[in-house]
Formats: C-alpha cells, structure tokens, sequence
C-alpha cells in the first residue's frame, strides 16, 4: 500500500510538472543618462558587449571565439567553459532601437532563446531593455519547481545592465 501511494504521488507530481507553461519570458531594463546612439555600439558590437555581459566574465578559462562581421546581424560569439557550458550568440536584427539576437545553449542544457535588447529614449537618456524568451522542457520545468528563473537569470540581467549603464556614462563623461 505504501508503495502505491508513493507511485500515485510521484505521478502526481510529474503530471504537475507537465502542465506547466511551455514558454518564458522575463526582462529587467535599466535607465542610461545617454543617447541611444551612445548605448547602441556597446550592444550591437559583440567584443563591446562582453565588457559588461555577466556571463563573459564567470569563468576566466572560458574559451570565447567570435565569427562573421564585428557587429550587427551576422556577428556571432561562441563560448565554452566549465562553469558556464557551451553556447552561441548570433546577432539576427539591428536597429537603432533594438538588437535581437539568437541564444542557443548547447552544455549542460539544450535550449534556444531569443533575447532583445530595446532602446528607447527616456527623458534625457535612453531606457534598455534586455528581454529573453524561449520554451521549457520537461526538464526546464521540473529544475524550476526548486529554482526561479526569474530571479536567477533576472538577476544577472540586472548586473549586467549595471555594467552597461556604468561603461556607457564613464565613456559619456569623459
């Protein structure tokens, strides 16, 4: 009798699991006391953006490669470390006003994202947005009954639009 309340349990749950939602989305924005102009090359030149990307700078070890041109639609980078696995960033759309971009995660999870970046005039700066959204597996649902993703991956967000918002007003200022 045990055992089958344990099983029902553990269906239970797994079907809970299940019926989870499909898909994601979070996004954190920060305001810049600059103009857009001035925050654009910092985003859509991808060597730039790793000067504050949080994940650029985890594991020193990490092997980062770029490809194609040096920004915009086309500028790929490519990392491979032990703490922060294997991906591809590849830049799909620029504009003044946003870069989309295409996050694929290879180790230790599968998963494909898109990420945007918005800039949008705020009185006398610009406000960005960095937004991401994607679908869950199975395995991305169950690891978020016991993790937020919102506040893991919001999180870093937040640092490294601090670090935007500090390496865009130093260069500003001077």
């Amino acid at each position: 009798m045990l055992w089958l309340t344990i099983i029902l349990a553990v269906a239970a749950f797994l079907f809970w699991v299940q019926r989870k939602s499909n898909s994601f989305e979070l996004s954190r924005s920060i305001d810049i006391s600059a103009s857009p102009e001035a925050v654009f090359p910092h985003i859509d030149n991808l060597k730039a953006m790793n000067q504050w990307n949080p994940w650029a700078t985890y594991n020193p070890k990490s092997v980062i490669a770029y490809e194609g041109p040096e920004s915009g639609p086309g500028a790929i980078y490519t990392w491979a470390g032990s703490k922060m696995g294997e991906g591809r960033f590849k830049i799909t759309e620029s504009t003044k006003h946003a870069v989309k971009a295409d996050l694929t995660m290879i180790k230790p999870m599968k998963a494909d994202n898109k990420v945007t970046f918005s800039l949008e005039p705020s009185g006398t700066g610009t406000r960005v947005t960095w937004h991401m959204a994607g679908t869950n597996s199975f395995m991305h649902k169950l690891m978020q009954t016991v993790m937020s993703m919102d506040k893991m991956v919001g999180g870093e967000f937040e640092k490294g639009l601090v670090g935007l918002k500090a390496e865009v007003e130093q260069k500003t200022l001077n």
